[in-house]
């Protein structure tokens, strides 16, 4: 099989390539950094492999598999101690972003659930019973729906 020959031929710089390859693709396309790690798996297993030529095919797989899972974990234990700091940390949580606000309710919460409208967006409310036309604070995100108490 073409593949398998491909595989056990594999050099350091192969692994090189895909590294810089992974990367490229990271900086230009996703934005999430997961392909990140597994370009530095790749440097890290091309590394490995200029120091160990002889090196199996199997053992390549299974050293770019450990790096990758130990800078995914590493890197989720360093963002866990440090937290990235932001002035707004509620900004892609727009619910979060509600709680304390008052609203005036364009449609009544009956039997515990209603809609309400907020800029261009229609929540899910749940809450109290309370006519259309009442003032409501939200108390909570629960999900993707957001619990209010009447004002």
């Amino acid at each position: 099989m073409a593949w398998q020959s491909a595989i056990e031929s594999m050099q350091f710089w192969h692994w090189m390539v895909l590294g810089i390859a992974l990367l490229v693709i990271e900086l230009g396309v996703t934005g999430t950094v997961f392909l990140l790690w597994l370009a530095a798996a790749a440097v890290a297993t091309g590394l490995a492999l200029m120091l160990t030529p002889e090196m199996t095919w199997q053992v390549q797989i299974v050293v770019f598999s450990v790096a990758a899972v130990v800078a995914l974990l590493a890197t989720r234990i360093w963002l866990k101690r440090r937290p990235i700091k932001t002035d707004r940390p509620a900004l892609n949580k727009r619910g979060s972003a509600y709680i304390g606000r008052q609203f005036t309710l364009q449609h009544p919460i009956e039997n515990g659930s209603g809609e309400l409208i907020i800029d261009d967006t229609l929540w899910r409310i749940s809450g109290p019973d309370v006519p259309a036309g009442a003032s409501v604070v939200v108390e909570a995100v629960e999900g993707t729906r957001l619990r209010v108490t009447a004002n």
